[in-house]
């Protein structure tokens, strides 16, 4: 078994992203609107003091962050 972590990548950020407003993962218990909103806000807030932004863009990832935030 490998000791290799996989490299965080845009991409898996924004699908990340994705997956919080999705309720595709959660159909037993679909998040509510303002839980969506809450997580996106608290994501946002928190990538505002994330420090570690190797091989990911952290323009483009906030800014996917508050265009999902302003389409719920």
């Amino acid at each position: 078994m490998s000791n290799t972590i996989a490299a965080q990548t845009t991409e898996h950020e924004i699908a990340f992203l994705d997956c919080i407003v999705s309720n595709k993962n959660t159909i037993k218990n679909p998040r509510s609107v303002a839980e969506k909103i809450n997580a996106l806000n608290g994501y946002i807030s928190s990538a505002e003091k994330r420090t570690d932004w190797v091989g990911m863009d952290k323009v483009a990832i906030l800014k996917h962050a508050k265009k999902l935030l302003i389409d719920i």
